[in-house]
């Protein structure tokens, strides 16, 4: 385990402390003052951290206060959410550390027991302070040991591994296999979890999103707020998050069919018949956020910031020195607005082997957006995902009549499933701009990507601004 001490008294520290932290710590690191602290902090990875409640804010000569524990603790709460930490504190406990002890979050420790990750000791009670420490290494050992089996070529980060161990140590599980389930842009891992007992037989299947705390949030958050108001059958079960000493990495963990073994992508490569069926499927299932949309008039820009961030598109248009991009994005555009997957692309599509009813995953990009976004993400991602698009390569040529309905279906690798989406176009579409405007938005969003064709989403931004201005 490596541990961070953050004390004033360095004689103290190195007689009394150092010497029982090095019994079962592998690494044990120590700052004098609050600066020093965060210096430590953002350059590495702390298992548990330990803070005197009153230390100095810097090498100045300042007075170690105790506000700078707190603020400290503060840091590391915002900096890296999932390190446990302990402040020691003098005789008697302040009304601040009180408080901010009780307001904690409780979470899922090592040991799989709810808790929260904020300890409050004296240094009176030093040795009863320090077994705290003695057993979470013991605890965390017993994490680490838990065997993980990645399949393919598949890596994954340390703290990755220990997300998957902690939620495998919750569930009473001796080992758990890993595979990649979702993939492409996102820096999310999206994986397959299938938990092992100890007479190395699968128990429990489970779908995780490991990413940093912000993203993974609102993963969870979109669950609870839009993902539980969709037909049952249609999603999976939220089983919580997990993050204990994982720094500012955290995984949501679904509950997982083990049937539900392709996606939308697979069938589209393999069988166009059954692909449709399984997006008519789709949208049976998203209806009940179509029929909330609501009319609005909006600029270009609002479009565009749905999917690609005024920064980002900053960075862009040196690429298009040709295009008046302030005129363009003033532009007025007539849509109906409801709330959209935002990243319904084939790999968040999951199908069983035996029928096509879908399930859907990934829900961090879920917003209110125009009504026709996920349909252009259905329509668009086959060309653009680096997961399928070496299957799809039409002329360039294709996409430059993009938005010419009759020459989009007839040249298009499945022609049925294109008829069909441009139908559903049609219905959440009040002018056609709006829809414009989404393609326009999406091949933007490709651009900032590496992987990505960015000679087609080029074609596309000029054929999208032609229509516009048309």
């Amino acid at each position: 385990m490596k541990v961070l001490h953050v004390e004033d008294n360095v004689a103290w520290f190195n007689e009394t402390i150092l010497p029982e932290l090095n019994e079962f710590c592998e690494v044990v690191d120590h700052a004098v003052h609050f600066s020093a602290a965060t210096e430590k902090l953002e350059h590495n990875t702390y298992d548990y951290i330990i803070v005197d409640q009153s230390i100095p804010i810097d090498d100045s000569g300042s007075s170690p206060d105790i506000s700078n524990g707190i603020r400290f603790a503060d840091h590391v709460r915002d900096k890296s959410p999932g390190t446990p930490l302990l402040i020691l504190t003098g005789q008697d406990r302040d009304e601040v550390t009180e408080r901010y002890v009780e307001d904690q979050e409780r979470v899922i420790f090592w040991d799989g027991q709810d808790r929260g990750l904020v300890k409050v000791r004296s240094k009176s009670r030093l040795l009863s302070a320090l077994s705290l420490i003695q057993e979470a290494a013991k605890e965390l050992s017993h994490v680490e040991s838990i065997e993980l089996d990645i399949e393919g070529s598949l890596s994954l980060k340390h703290l990755h591994k220990r997300v998957i161990k902690i939620f495998a140590k919750r569930n009473g599980a001796v080992a758990a296999k890993v595979e990649a389930l979702g993939g492409g842009l996102s820096s999310s891992a999206v994986l397959r979890v299938t938990l092992i007992n100890s007479s190395l037989q699968p128990f429990q299947h489970a779908l995780a999103k490991i990413d940093r705390k912000t993203e993974v949030v609102k993963d969870a958050s979109n669950y609870t707020n839009y993902i539980q108001k969709l037909p049952v059958g249609s999603f999976p079960t939220l089983l919580g998050r997990y993050f204990a000493g994982c720094a500012d990495m955290q995984g949501v963990f679904y509950q997982f069919a083990s049937d539900y073994s392709a996606d939308y992508f697979d069938v589209l490569v393999q069988d166009h018949a059954r692909a449709k069926i399984a997006l008519e499927h789709v949208f049976q299932i998203l209806d009940c956020w179509e029929q909330a949309r609501m009319a609005s008039s909006v600029q270009l820009r609002d479009i565009r910031r749905k999917l690609c961030s005024d920064q980002k598109f900053a960075d862009l248009q040196e690429q298009f020195s040709d295009i008046d991009f302030e005129a363009l994005e003033r532009m007025q555009i007539q849509v109906y607005q409801s709330i959209q997957h935002g990243d319904l692309h084939g790999k968040n599509i999951l199908l069983t082997d035996s029928g096509v009813q879908p399930i859907l995953i990934d829900y961090g990009d879920i917003q209110e957006a125009p009504c026709v976004l996920d349909v252009v993400t259905l329509e668009l991602s086959p060309y653009f995902h680096p997961d399928i698009a070496d299957n799809f390569r039409p002329n360039p040529d294709y996409f430059e009549f993009w938005f010419d309905d009759s020459k989009y279906i007839n040249n298009s690798p499945f022609p049925e499933i294109a008829k069909f989406l441009r139908e559903k176009k049609q219905e959440r579409a009040i002018l056609n701009k709006g829809y414009v405007a989404t393609v326009y938005a999406y091949a933007l969003r490709q651009l900032t990507y590496k992987d990505t064709d960015h000679q087609t989403a080029t074609s596309l931004v000029y054929a999208a601004t032609k229509k516009l201005t048309q």
